[in-house]
């Protein structure tokens, strides 16, 4: 059976100190929240290898509509 461990037991593992930890989790947390604020439409992926945040994916969707202000039009 599989343990289950929160994010700072994982990362204390790594023999990081608590000041270190905190900067790392709060620069990752700015990271992921930026790339979701500036989306309109797409997805965020956070990829994680051992407890730890090795690489976050921003993809973006683009609505295209066809031209004129007909039923494909652009709403807000």
């Amino acid at each position: 059976m599989r343990s289950e461990r929160g994010w700072g037991e994982l990362m204390s593992s790594r023999g990081e100190s608590d000041v270190e930890q905190s900067v790392d989790e709060a620069s990752m947390l700015l990271q992921v929240r930026d790339a979701i604020r500036s989306l309109r439409f797409g997805q965020v992926t956070v990829i994680v290898h051992d407890g730890a945040v090795v690489q976050i994916d921003r993809l973006e969707r683009r609505r295209l509509t066809r031209g004129g202000s007909g039923a494909g039009g652009r709403r807000e």
